[in-house]
């Protein structure tokens, strides 16, 4: 399965709510096999906002310097698609 699909089914699992990047990359290293690199997540997580549907948003705090992600519904119906 692909990160980008990893990210999405992690993130569906948050039912909605915010999740923070650097605790969905510490999932990704634990079930992910080989443990993906910062860059390889780093291209996942730009791949999924990108075109004009985004299958996931990130919300950025500036301030605090943290990223926190959320499925859309477009990304919901990729994995629902596939079956997931």
């Amino acid at each position: 399965m692909t990160l980008p699909l990893q990210i999405l089914k992690l993130l569906r699992v948050a039912d909605g709510l915010l999740t923070p990047e650097e605790q969905l990359r510490s999932d990704l290293r634990l079930t992910v096999t080989p443990p993906p690199t910062g860059s390889e997540m780093s291209i996942a997580f730009n791949f999924l906002e990108e075109g004009p549907q985004p299958l996931a948003i990130s919300v950025r705090d500036r301030l605090a310097h943290t990223v926190r992600w959320k499925i859309t519904d477009a990304g919901t119906a990729a994995l629902s698609e596939r079956g997931i």
